[in-house]
């Protein structure tokens, strides 16, 4: 009897896998459409972030490249590109739907850097040392940026933008493979991430100067901007000590409170967008916020779902965006500009670190680890492109910098933090 229930056991097995490679042939190679495709879609991408966890474990390599990598691949670029050489293939775009994956990348990041705030103290990030690495780390790469696109003949409104790029940093990738190797605590780490974000705040504020006037200097909409980051900060963190007090009320967190908590970095996130901060900005003040409540290790340990889902989705979102053909039209510029734009940051933050006088080696960590771009290099490319200042050409430039940058500092990164995990750096 045990012995048929095994065997039809077996067979509704099989049955089933065959049906379910039958529903996801069809649905990739373009059989279903409109909002029944959606739920596959959605699937599809929570699956390729558990595998690609899944594969980086295995093979001791971040994910955070291994998951870029699908991006690049299920890109509608790449897709194209491919359907040119093997045109006999039935080859369909299958991240369709542009509105969802944004939608999921973004509060990936939230998460992600939600998180990365519940971990970190405001005067290890708010720092003077912090600052020094910042500001050398944003100046040095935007004349260097500037300088480039100038002596090569390109405008002046370009090259502020290619300057701009260069000095931003990707704390979001940073962020995400120092919590994957759990050194987020440690001091570099806390450097790393505290002068990225200084740094992003700064690059915020230069990108308002190059939105409102690109072609000059304007030191009203350069004051109001840094105010209102400011004000968003500190207004932030003052209302912050009400809300903790609030949480702090019950001995064991509720679940209602629980979501009052998700719900604080979304709105911080939405508030930071409205007054033109990115919204990892407001969900980071939010995790640093609730840093001081004596739930904080139960906040982090419940909300650590949500990055399993979301995260691995922002990083295969920003791998999407890479056009591969443009890489290949301006290969020469892109690699000139990818190299310049790692070797200025690691240099300048490395010289900084120096004059702190940090020993060589945590000097160079930071270094490296402000050296991947990431999300906020596309911010200045996008805005550049939907407001008509740079051309399709410019735009694909420095979006491909901005992911090679990534792409090629994240092993080299990856592999020299695995090195200081037990060592006290």
């Amino acid at each position: 009897m045990k012995k048929h229930t095994h065997s039809l056991a077996l067979l509704v097995l099989l049955v089933f896998v065959v049906f379910a490679m039958f529903i996801a042939g069809n649905s990739i190679f373009g059989s279903v459409i409109g909002e029944k495709y959606i739920y596959f879609e959605i699937a599809l991408l929570f699956l390729l972030g558990i595998l690609g966890e899944f594969i980086a474990k295995r093979t001791n390599q971040p994910s955070v490249v291994l998951l870029m990598l699908f991006g690049v691949i299920l890109g509608p670029s790449f897709l194209l590109f491919a359907k040119g050489y093997f045109s006999f293939l039935p080859i369909q775009q299958i991240l369709r739907s542009h509105e969802l994956l944004s939608v999921f990348s973004q509060f990936g990041a939230i998460i992600l850097l939600f998180r990365i705030g519940l971990e970190s103290k405001v005067l290890s990030i708010f720092n003077k040392e912090n600052f020094v690495i910042a500001v050398s780390g944003m100046v040095v790469p935007f004349l260097v940026g500037y300088g480039y696109a100038s002596l090569s003949g390109e405008s002046f409104v370009y090259s502020l933008f290619l300057g701009a790029a260069l000095s931003a940093t990707g704390i979001t990738v940073i962020a995400a493979l120092l919590r994957e190797l759990h050194l987020v605590k440690k001091e570099f780490a806390q450097i790393i991430i505290g002068a990225a974000v200084i740094d992003d705040i700064l690059g915020l504020l230069v990108l308002s100067l190059l939105i409102n006037n690109p072609a000059s200097f304007s030191l009203p909409v350069a004051l109001v901007t840094l105010l209102i980051c400011i004000l968003f900060i500190l207004g932030s963190l003052i209302v912050g000590n009400y809300i903790v007090h609030f949480l702090d009320e019950d001995e064991q967190l509720s679940k209602r409170r629980l979501a009052l908590v998700v719900v604080l970095a979304l709105f911080l996130g939405y508030v930071a967008e409205f007054i033109n901060i990115n919204a990892i900005f407001g969900a980071f003040i939010a995790g640093l916020i609730l840093n001081h409540s004596k739930h904080s290790k139960t906040i982090d340990e419940k909300t650590e779902i949500l990055q399993i889902l979301f995260t691995p989705i922002f990083f295969i979102g920003l791998g999407s965006y890479v056009d591969v053909n443009s890489v290949i039209l301006f290969f020469g510029s892109i690699i000139i500009i990818s190299f310049l734009a790692i070797i200025s940051k690691i240099v300048s933050c490395y010289a900084a670190g120096i004059a702190l006088k940090m020993d060589h080696r945590k000097a160079l960590l930071v270094g490296v680890g402000m050296a991947p771009r990431g999300v906020f290099a596309l911010l200045v490319a996008s805005i550049g492109l939907t407001s008509g200042i740079l051309s399709a050409a410019q735009y694909s430039i420095i979006s491909a910098m901005a992911i090679i940058s990534t792409v090629i500092v994240m092993p080299v990164l990856g592999n020299l933090l695995t090195k200081t995990i037990k060592s006290k750096v």
